[in-house]
């Protein structure tokens, strides 16, 4: 599951999956909220393609990157699937480059194969980064913020908190603490 909403009209709901990336909980944030506007509860899962789902993934593409400014910042590159043109305009907008993909798609700028073949060749990449520890650190010093690391391995030294209490507190792999406390104190 990605997230979830319950709709009330006076405390409505959202959940997100923590363990999913940030880009992936902004996605699911507007989507969910999108499910609220509409007075609708939801569990929205990876797998699930109904039209309530599909409406609500429209709206979030066009809140995170508006057609008529995407239109506008395409002008500015020939070859749309170069990583160059990909990684602009996913700065541009501040979404993850499958999205950028996907309004590319959505928007008649890319065909269907060249999608495929460009999401998966991200999912490729995705995955050998993800088994890079070195890497996985730095994303957790940038997530959690170098501030708060500190304060929580001071804890630790402290004895207030142990390194198994720290990896649950801030979802982190154990195998990897020493090595984010070295990065974070020395």
């Amino acid at each position: 599951m990605r997230a979830l909403c319950l709709y009330h009209d006076e405390a409505p709901i959202i959940l997100l999956n923590g363990d999913d990336s940030v880009d992936g909980r902004i996605f699911s944030l507007f989507h969910e909220l999108t499910h609220l506007i509409i007075h609708e509860s939801a569990v929205c899962d990876v797998y699930l393609n109904h039209e309530t789902e599909l409406f609500c993934n429209v709206v979030v593409y066009e809140f995170l990157v508006p057609s008529n400014d995407f239109k506008i910042e395409l002008s500015n590159f020939s070859n749309y699937l170069q990583d160059n043109c990909l990684n602009r305009l996913s700065d541009v907008y501040g979404v993850s480059k499958y999205i950028i993909l996907r309004r590319l798609f959505d928007l008649g700028k890319i065909e269907q194969n060249d999608y495929d073949y460009k999401v998966n060749e991200l999912m490729n990449i995705s995955l050998k980064q993800q088994s890079d520890d070195e890497n996985y650190i730095n994303n957790q010093i940038r997530y959690n913020g170098k501030p708060y690391l500190e304060v929580l391995f001071n804890a630790c030294d402290l004895g207030v908190l142990s390194k198994f209490e720290l990896s649950n507190i801030i979802n982190v792999k154990q195998k990897v603490i020493s090595e984010l406390e070295r990065k974070i104190c020395y």
